[in-house]
């Protein structure tokens, strides 16, 4: 898994909080991520959906309450626009963060809250703070995209290593 290892900490606070009725995660990866972010929702509540895009990578990790998807998210923008609706967590880390929030952040609905993991709000935070081993997207890449949102318990998230924000 290509996370921290306390990340489970992190969402646990998030969804302690707050409660997507929809997750949308662009990169599966190994499906560990995804697996975790499940089962800290049935914790919950079990009035969610959850789909899960990536193109061939293998999964070690399923979860029976994920919806997988083998596509390119890029050649398939519309079907996962019609996905994005009333309360939904859209979850951006699959292999372009910078494409997948300027491509998928105009989809969201008031209240809709978008993530991009390997973030910092610029280089300089990113270096001096070391909350993540790496960095992929900023603000500054993705700032005309995000005009709508606000952070989002953007102080948690930001320890983790992810953008986190709220369509106003």
């Amino acid at each position: 898994m290509q996370q921290r290892p306390d990340i489970r900490t992190f969402f646990e606070h998030l969804f302690d909080r707050y409660l997507p009725a929809m997750i949308v995660e662009l990169g599966t990866g190994d499906g560990e991520f995804i697996d975790i972010i499940c089962r800290l929702i049935d914790e919950r509540t079990s009035l969610y959906i959850i789909h899960s895009f990536d193109l061939g990578r293998p999964r070690t990790v399923t979860n029976e309450n994920v919806i997988y998807h083998d596509m390119n998210i890029f050649d398939n923008e519309c079907s996962i626009a019609k996905l994005l609706g009333y309360n939904t967590l859209l979850l951006c880390d699959n292999g372009d963060k910078i494409r997948e929030v300027k491509t998928f952040a105009k989809y969201l609905n008031k209240s809709d809250v978008i993530m991009a993991h390997d973030y910092a709000y610029d280089r300089e935070s990113f270096h001096r703070l070391n909350h993540w081993r790496t960095c992929e997207i900023t603000f500054a890449d993705i700032k005309d995209s995000v005009q709508e949102f606000r952070p989002f318990y953007q102080e948690l998230m930001i320890k983790a290593g992810w953008l986190s924000l709220i369509k106003t």
